[in-house]
Formats: structure tokens, C-alpha cells, sequence
């Protein structure tokens, strides 16, 4: 498949699900992209299994927030994209462990939606969305 048609496809099944759910999914994906930038920055002489003990959950790199903050701290990912991931990461764990109805119009702290600051850092970053950020 085709990056642009993947991602014409993961765009799909995200405007299909709730906003629980895209929240959900939309760190998923990020989760994966962020493996991504980790497996093709590693030490060349590290093995898989040495990446794959250091990603999985309880590793070293095994949570989405490992990963982004590792990640910034070396200079892969820019500061930009830092903070749109950690704000996706905030309005994940609202979303994950919340016993109550989940929107984005939600209000949070200071009196702001939970997805106000969402949409511009992280949709418009093509290393993480690809060809998806120009058509939102």
C-alpha cells in the first residue's frame, strides 16, 4: 500500500470513530510513528531484540511518553511536534480514564476545549501525518 493511500485510509477509520475513540487512535498512530523514528536512529549494532526489549511496554522506550520525550531530548523530533504530542498525550489520558461521556468541546483548566490546541501543531507536522495535514 501506498504511504497516501495509508494515510487516506487511517483518515477514514479516524473520522469514523467517536472522539473518544479518535483520540485513542490518533495516539496509536503516533505511537507507531514515533517506533518508526526510534528504529531508524538506533545503533546500527543494536539488535532487534535489544530494540524490540527497550519498545515494548515496560522498556525503557515502551510508552508513548518515553518515546516522544527520548525523542526531543536527542533532537529528533522538534519542539513543535513535542508539544502537540504531549498535548495529544493529556487529552488521550482524559479520554482513557474517564468514566463519563469524553468530548473535545469539553471545557478543561483555564477554561479552554480540551482539542483547542490539537489541531494546528500536530495535524500541519507531514513527519508525523504525511500528505494528511493539507486536507484538514
Amino acid at each position: 500500500m501506498r504511504h497516501t493511500d495509508k494515510m487516506s485510509s487511517i483518515y477514514n477509520v479516524i473520522l469514523g470513530e467517536s472522539e473518544r475513540g479518535a483520540i485513542l487512535l490518533a495516539c496509536h498512530i503516533v505511537d507507531n510513528f514515533l517506533l518508526q523514528k526510534i528504529s531508524e536512529n538506533k545503533n546500527p549494532k543494536a539488535s532487534q531484540r535489544v530494540l524490540r526489549d527497550t519498545t515494548n511496554f515496560g522498556g525503557a522506550f515502551g510508552s508513548l511518553s518515553m518515546k516522544t520525550k527520548s525523542l526531543f531530548v536527542l533532537g529528533i523530533l522538534s519542539e513543535q511536534v513535542f508539544n502537540a504530542v504531549e498535548s495529544l498525550r493529556g487529552i488521550r489520558n482524559k479520554a482513557a480514564h474517564s468514566e463519563n461521556a469524553f468530548s473535545l468541546a469539553t471545557r478543561g483548566p483555564g477554561d479552554q476545549m480540551l482539542g483547542a490546541n490539537l489541531h494546528y501543531p500536530l495535524v500541519r507536522q507531514p513527519e508525523i501525518l504525511g500528505n494528511l495535514g493539507h486536507r484538514l
